[in-house]
Formats: structure tokens, C-alpha cells, sequence
């Protein structure tokens, strides 16, 4: 596998750490980062949790640049809503644990972020089966930074401030409005974001493509599988 410079600082960013989130741009290749830092490290037994549609390219990509492993990958979907494949899975043990479009874990109340998460979000769902556990995502935050608190708690919860709950994370970095409906996030506080991103910066790693524009070359022509199903008649 050849990489730019810039992913090859990615795969040594993931490798040095037993939980890490790559937070890349797209189009700047998270999925062979991934790869490469799970041939780095050694990882044989491989869970990868992602969007259905993302499943036959995980596979595929494997196949090309890994060394050899066949990983288990599964959906979020079949996680939340299949109990023989999350039965399954709770009976093993995982080298690595790879959960690409992390975003999907934002909602401390969704099925999916439980499963993974576990109930209270204390790091006691399914990532317990792993050794390490890289979270990949372009877009950590879609909304607001109120939306990576679960991604902390479970996984740093030392970097929370305080008591480590929701409502404590929320009072401290966002604006909101608390109603007779509850909490209504409104925005970020500004003067609280350069605490928050120098703790996310132990753990994180976001690059855009203004950032590596000096790594890229003018143009990459590659060949792009299409699966059938995203394919409108």
C-alpha cells in the first residue's frame, strides 16, 4: 500500500494508540489509514461496525491492502436489530474494533450508541470486547460539540470535566436553553472551545484537504466498485 505522507502520519497516530478517532476530511482516505495501522499493530481479529452500505467496500478493501485478514463486518443496523450477530459477537474477543462514520454513535439515547457504548454510555457495551478501538468519522461533531460527550465517556472519560455527565459537558462548552421539555442546545461557547479541542487533541487527529494540498498530487484517477443497490434504475 502506498500512502502520502500525510496518511502515513495517520497510520502512526492510530498505531500509537489503543483508542484513537481519525477525524480526516472526506475524500482523504480513513479507510486505508485504518488498514494500514491494523497491519502495523498486528491486528488479526478485526471487527469493523459501519453503514450498511459501507459493508462491501470494508470487505473489498481488505482484501487488497490487508495482510491477510478476514474481518467480521457488520452494520450498525444489524447490531441494534439482529440478536444472533450481536449474540455472536459478545462471545469474542477482537484484536481491533474499527467504527467508521463514528457519528453514528452520537445520540446517547439511540440503540446503536447503547449496543456499542453500553446502557449508560460507561464503555461496557461491545467495545469491551476489543483491544483497541479506532473511531473514524469526517464529521465528529455535525451539530454541535455536545455530540462527541459519548464518544468521551466511553472511551476518555478523564477527559470530561467534573462529574463526567452529559448535563456537566453541556453547561461548560455549549449554549442552550434549558426548558420545560428539557435541554435545547443552541450553539458552542467560543471561549470554551480551545479547552475542549486541546483535550480532543490527545486523542483526535483531523486534517482537511487545505491542510495536505502540498502531500496530493493534481489529480488521482482510480477505479470505483459501485455496488448494484446504490444505483438508481
Amino acid at each position: 500500500m502506498t500512502l502520502f505522507p500525510y496518511q502515513q502520519a495517520g497510520v502512526e497516530f492510530l498505531a500509537a494508540r489503543d483508542r484513537a478517532l481519525l477525524a480526516d476530511g472526506m475524500g482523504l482516505g480513513k479507510t486505508p489509514q485504518a488498514i494500514a495501522a491494523a497491519n502495523k499493530v498486528g491486528a488479526r481479529d478485526i471487527l469493523v461496525v459501519c453503514p450498511a452500505i459501507a459493508r462491501p467496500m470494508w470487505r473489498r478493501e481488505f482484501e487488497r491492502w490487508g495482510n491477510g485478514q478476514v474481518p467480521v463486518v457488520v452494520s450498525y443496523d444489524e447490531l441494534v436489530r439482529g440478536w444472533s450477530t450481536k449474540s455472536m459477537i459478545e462471545k469474542r474477543q477482537f484484536d481491533l474494533m474499527i467504527l467508521d462514520e463514528a457519528h453514528y454513535l452520537k445520540s446517547r439515547t439511540a440503540k446503536r450508541t447503547k449496543c456499542i457504548y453500553g446502557v449508560y454510555t460507561r464503555g461496557d457495551g461491545l467495545i469491551k470486547n476489543a483491544s483497541r478501538v479506532w473511531l473514524l468519522t469526517g464529521t465528529p461533531a455535525p451539530n454541535d460539540v455536545s455530540e462527541v460527550w459519548t464518544h468521551l465517556r466511553a472511551l476518555w472519560p478523564d477527559l470530561l470535566p467534573g462529574d463526567g455527565k452529559w448535563l456537566t459537558f453541556v453547561q461548560r462548552y455549549c449554549r442552550y436553553d434549558a426548558g420545560m421539555y428539557g435541554i435545547k442546545i443552541l450553539g458552542n461557547k467560543r471561549d470554551a472551545l480551545p479547552d475542549l479541542r486541546e483535550k480532543l487533541n490527545r486523542v483526535m487527529l483531523r486534517r482537511k484537504a487545505e491542510d495536505v494540498l502540498k502531500d496530493l498530487p493534481p489529480i488521482v484517477w482510480h477505479e470505483q466498485t459501485v455496488e448494484a443497490a446504490q444505483i438508481d434504475p
